[in-house]
């Protein structure tokens, strides 16, 4: 992992100027501590401070494009970055094109750290981005409230990356119907978009064609080679050269649709029996898989650490002299009432109640029914998306 530690105007003045005030370690001090901690830790550091602030414009704008990824919260605490992305791909693209990405997930998301990317920087959860912020160029956030902050700014780019959008409408409620306040670009969730690729090599874009007198929809999709250079059959029409040019005709959404249909009912002929084999399965397995609590104990855990670790920093500071006896014990004695607090819910029961447990499980089992067991006899079109989404081809 690499970290770059970027300090302003006036901080190498820190144990010389008002020491009463700001403490007597000097900045020196401060450096030597961060790279102790980093070489601990098997980090990579970097520090810079300049009391000019062009030269910290230009350290952090030392890439072409500078894009900040800030996801919001998730009940599951779920490492947004881990799910939303292929990592390793991600980081060649952007490596590509000169750019870079700062990773702020929310301060009390679990992420992993363990690996580092040469183009892709990790922040901690607790940094201040608004002293960043300005010198990016775009950010990408899903239903973080920073993106009404962001746009404030002038010529800011945003994209929308709603990967998780159905799992997190229905467990969450929203003061404005997200998709009619849409700021920015938003990455299409639409399967085809994700896994159609033209003979020449390029994706689709997905289009609206009609609209039907009950306020339904039908799309198609088009090559974004033709979008972006024009279809060989329009040249030809103008008299223009056609070699290299895309001639793939666009494709309606519904024969698509159709045409997994009929795959999917081809490939999968034993519906009722992969039904029992789920059954059994979950019926064996479902309490390994009910983990939410787990995830909810380790972040109280977490929190747990982090205040143990504030209460050596009031420690310090204590004896280097920048707390008074008063304020030492006021800031411990608070920090130790809510570590109490938090291992009274550790020691709370683990094992959810039995009768709540069968609930949900049933719960689970009814709606793999109606997936399956449908009355015309056709796979469920979520079954379908979650099969394409999960081929390789």
């Amino acid at each position: 992992m690499k970290i770059l530690v970027i300090n302003g105007p006036n901080l190498n003045m820190l144990g010389i100027r008002e020491p009463d005030i700001y403490g007597s370690k000097t900045f020196s001090a401060l450096e030597s501590f961060v790279r102790d901690i980093c070489d601990a830790e098997g980090i990579e550091v970097t520090l810079f401070q300049s009391n000019y602030e062009g030269a910290l414009v230009e350290k952090i704008q030392q890439y072409k494009t500078v894009f900040v990824y800030m996801p919001t919260w998730r009940d599951s605490q779920r490492d947004c970055f881990a799910n939303g992305f292929d990592l390793e791909a991600f980081n060649q693209c952007v490596a590509a094109q000169n750019a870079c990405v700062l990773m702020k997930p929310h301060a009390n998301t679990i992420i992993d750290k363990s690996i580092a990317y040469s183009n892709l920087f990790f922040l901690d959860g607790n940094v201040d981005m608004y002293c960043i912020l300005p010198y990016t160029h775009v950010l990408i956030t899903d239903y973080s409230s920073i993106l009404y902050d962001y746009i404030l700014m002038p010529n800011k780019h945003v994209i929308l990356f709603h990967y998780d959008y159905d799992e997190y409408v229905n467990s969450r409620e929203f003061i404005f119907d997200i998709q009619e306040n849409i700021v920015g670009k938003q990455v299409s969730r639409d399967i085809w978009v994700q896994k159609l690729r033209c003979p020449c090599g390029c994706g689709f874009r997905r289009d609206k064609w009609y609209t039907y007198a009950n306020g339904t929809h039908s799309y198609g999709y088009t090559c974004y080679k033709q979008l972006n250079e024009g279809s060989k059959k329009r040249r030809e029409k103008d008299g223009l050269d056609t070699e290299g040019y895309c001639d793939t005709p666009m494709i309606a959404a519904w024969k698509m649709d159709c045409m997994a249909q009929e795959v999917m009912q081809q490939l999968w002929t034993d519906q009722n029996e992969s039904l029992q084999i789920a059954i059994e399965l979950l019926k064996q397995f479902y309490k390994e898989a009910d983990s939410g609590k787990q995830v909810n104990r380790n972040a109280i855990q977490n929190q747990i650490d982090r205040l143990k670790k504030r209460i050596n920093g009031y420690v310090e500071m204590r004896a280097d002299g920048d707390l008074t006896k008063e304020e030492y014990t006021a800031k411990r004695s608070q920090a130790e009432a809510e570590i109490s607090k938090l291992e009274a819910e550790l020691a709370e029961p683990e094992e959810a109640d039995h009768a709540e447990r069968e609930a949900k499980l049933n719960s689970i089992i009814a709606t793999l029914k109606s997936l399956v067991q449908t009355e015309d006899g056709k796979v469920d079109e979520n079954l379908i998306k979650h099969f394409i989404e999960n081929s390789n081809h």
